[in-house]
């Protein structure tokens, strides 16, 4: 896959990691948009990239992972204004030290790391399909030992940190599986990315170490692991698996169930397809009464 002239939009594009991987994709000719919710750190990495590639084509766009409202005033101002989306990265890896909430109601760690990427997946869909191939890159890692995902508001739930951020990744991983169960018609690839070497972490404070010198050591590897597969021409091992160090991995069989894959799906459609869902994919309801046959063991990986 060419990345000259293609279009990539970059969540939490001024962090560290953000602007790591845009520097990458503006050095190779991309038409680069960074997102995030504070404008003057979006304009500083926005310049820097520019003053470092020499590539003008760097754009920012207005988006708090925090709010669904601000997520569908962004997307909406993504589709008007770049007609074509090539490769869409969720640079969400979010760990909380201490109980919080979306604007929405949801726990942070499940709102930020799977909801918002999967809202701004559905919403861009349209704009993804319009220039096939094109790549959804998702940021997972295999440490749950979670019986379920969430799918609920928390409010009444004690704080677990490893819980609920290992639940998190384990949804972001089968949200993976999911979207290339239903795209498999389409040259729309979903992939996810182990950010934290995660198959060495047991408890919290291996956690909480890991996620520490993650952002200081791993993102050239999460940089290589992207561009490795951006410009592969064989992408099917990479599909539907977690890929640590661009290598596919196997993982433990909790995110293969398929009651759980589709409980997941339709639990957070249910709550999206509000505003959210896309025309060019079908609600949950539509599908069953298309498809008879829709059920859990249409989901199988």
């Amino acid at each position: 896959m060419q990345t000259q002239n293609n279009t990539v939009f970059i969540t939490e594009g001024s962090a560290h990691s953000g602007r790591a991987i845009a520097t990458h994709f503006a050095q190779v000719g991309a038409t680069v948009i960074l997102g995030g919710p504070d404008l003057r750190k979006l304009s500083l990495a926005k310049q820097n990239i520019i003053d470092h590639t020499g590539n003008s084509q760097v754009h920012t766009c207005l988006i708090d992972i925090n709010s669904l409202a601000s997520i569908k005033k962004a997307t909406e101002h993504l589709k008007s204004e770049f007609m074509t989306l090539d490769t869409l990265i969720h640079n969400t890896d979010r760990l909380y030290f201490s109980q919080k909430y979306t604007q929405d109601g949801f726990e942070a760690h499940f709102g930020h790391n799977f909801l918002a990427p999967m809202a701004i997946t559905l919403d861009l869909m349209s704009t993804l399909k319009q220039n096939q191939p094109s790549k959804i890159f998702l940021f997972a890692a295999d440490i749950y030992y979670c019986t379920e995902p969430p799918f609920i508001k928390r409010q009444n739930q004690a704080f677990d940190i490893y819980h609920h951020y290992s639940e998190s990744k384990l949804s972001a991983l089968m949200l993976s599986r999911i979207l290339n169960q239903k795209l498999s018609g389409s040259s729309v690839s979903t992939f996810a990315l182990d950010t934290l070497n995660s198959s060495q972490i047991h408890n919290v404070f291996q956690l909480c170490s890991h996620y520490a010198k993650s952002h200081l050591t791993n993102t050239k590897k999460l940089v290589k692991s992207i561009a490795h597969i951006t410009h592969a021409r064989q992408i099917t091992p990479f599909k539907g698996c977690l890929i640590r160090n661009s290598k596919p991995t196997w993982t433990k069989q909790l995110s293969k169930n398929e009651l759980l894959c589709d409980k997941l799906w339709t639990s957070s459609l249910r709550y999206l397809n509000r505003e959210f869902l896309d025309p060019s994919l079908p609600s949950s309801q539509e599908t069953e009464q298309s498809n008879p046959a829709f059920n859990a063991s249409s989901l199988a990986f």
